[in-house]
């Protein structure tokens, strides 16, 4: 079981068989006229990690998650929201821990994971590029963004991974949407870190901030 205070926006969650069960009923309630047979097929056969998102109740024994599947229907990727007890949480799956699991696109991840490590980052994967490693099921098309999270302790690193990652020529042809961990559960998109603007916003798991830009630089060396 994990603590909720301890989960964060990107995170994945794998789910106890108790768990799923729960959340495919609590999916049944949330999603109005969406096939029972694809939402358990999804949760209780493919056994899909559930994905931590912006919580609208704070509390210490649910959290607010999504489904998304490999599959599209009808032009869309089949999504679902739905609820999760924190005591049926069995792993919680980070950006960074994904990594070392089977990459798609090899060029690109292991080009950002290379210029990451030469700036001095920490590189990590959310969206459909980590629900591909993490279940080896072929999320990623041809017309996946490529989202990264970086953390770092220091503004030279982050100046130098942006510097860089605009120059990669193996990364031209994707869309790249990173966000840096500024700590306490709170990211921020970095291409509004160079927007030149005084004041940008924070997304954690219970709610969005207005920060200053000077307020970020201050917590890195």
């Amino acid at each position: 079981m994990s603590a909720v205070n301890d989960i964060k926006r990107h995170d994945l969650l794998r789910l106890s068989d108790e768990g799923r069960a729960f959340a495919y009923k609590e999916a049944l309630l949330r999603n109005a006229g969406v096939s029972g047979a694809l939402l358990h097929e999804l949760i209780i056969e493919e056994k899909a990690p559930a994905i931590v998102k912006r919580q609208s109740v704070k509390s210490n024994e649910f959290i607010e998650t999504g489904f998304s599947s490999w599959r599209i229907i009808d032009g869309r990727r089949f999504r679902a929201e739905s609820l999760t007890p924190a005591c049926f949480i069995e792993e919680v799956i980070t950006p960074f821990q994904l990594t070392g699991r089977i990459l798609f696109k090899e060029e690109k991840t292991g080009a950002v994971l290379r210029i990451a490590e030469e700036s001095g980052v920490i590189a990590g994967f959310f969206g459909s590029f980590a629900l591909a490693a993490a279940t080896g099921r072929a999320y990623v098309n041809e017309t996946s963004d490529l989202d990264v999270v970086i953390q770092t302790g220091a503004r030279e690193s982050i100046l130098d991974f942006c510097e860089r990652i605009t120059r990669e020529p193996a990364l031209k042809d994707i869309r790249l949407d990173i966000e840096l961990d500024i700590g306490d559960g709170y990211f921020v998109k970095l291409e509004e870190m160079f927007s030149g603007q005084a004041t940008i916003l924070a997304k954690g798991l219970w709610d969005v901030r207005l920060i200053k830009m000077n307020d970020i630089y201050k917590s890195f060396t």
